[in-house]
């Protein structure tokens, strides 16, 4: 896992550092809720997702515009995780941010496959599930299981080819969970502009 800080004018090297987030001191890898704490008054001014599955494992690059203090500057955090069956679709787990991060959906890519990520409200508990509405022969509810609040992961959704997922991409993503007496209804536009992922080790 690598996590990669680009700083604007308004940050110094040493005050990103200790603000967003922290690299163990060997150098290798730990797990990300022990390298990176979310403060408790940092604000993602913008955030993306991009995914890229290869086989099962899912490489995830996390890019946020994170102000704090009255500064501003950009984390990048790089994650891998392997992909879990999750209904009729997957899940994956995400790296820590320093910032929480908001619903959003867009195309990952596997060869000629193609899924859907969907990054679920914080506040999202119960039965999840999607529905795209776009083309009548793209349209569908799939069901995605159960989801605990504050649970950090993305819904990876197969999409029949590259053109399904084009096709998706111009239609409507709702997101919705179900539990405990309410629910939570999102409707997602899903992102096409790729965050270029650092080469693997």
């Amino acid at each position: 896992m690598t996590f990669t800080i680009l700083q604007d004018a308004l940050i110094a090297a040493t005050q990103a550092a200790a603000l967003l987030f922290t690299l163990p001191a060997t150098g290798q890898s730990a797990p990300a809720a022990a390298q990176v704490e979310a403060a408790p008054d940092a604000r993602a001014v913008a955030s993306r997702v991009h995914v890229q599955v290869r086989g099962g494992q899912a490489q995830v690059r996390i890019a946020q515009t994170v102000a704090q203090d009255g500064s501003r500057g950009l984390l990048v955090t790089d994650g891998s995780a392997r992909l879990q069956r999750a209904g009729h679709a997957y899940r994956i787990a995400l790296p820590a941010t320093a910032a929480p991060l908001p619903p959003q959906a867009s195309i990952a890519e596997d060869g000629e496959l193609a899924y859907l990520v969907v990054v679920p409200a914080r506040d999202a508990s119960g039965r999840a599930s999607v529905e795209l509405r776009g083309s009548a022969e793209d349209a569908a509810r799939i069901e995605l299981g159960e989801l605990a609040e504050d649970e950090r992961i993305a819904f990876l959704i197969p999409l029949r080819d590259r053109a399904a997922a084009a096709r998706v991409a111009q239609g409507a993503v709702e997101f919705e969970a179900r539990g405990q007496g309410r629910s939570l209804w999102t409707t997602l536009p899903v992102a096409t502009a790729p965050v270029a992922l650092a080469a693997a080790d």
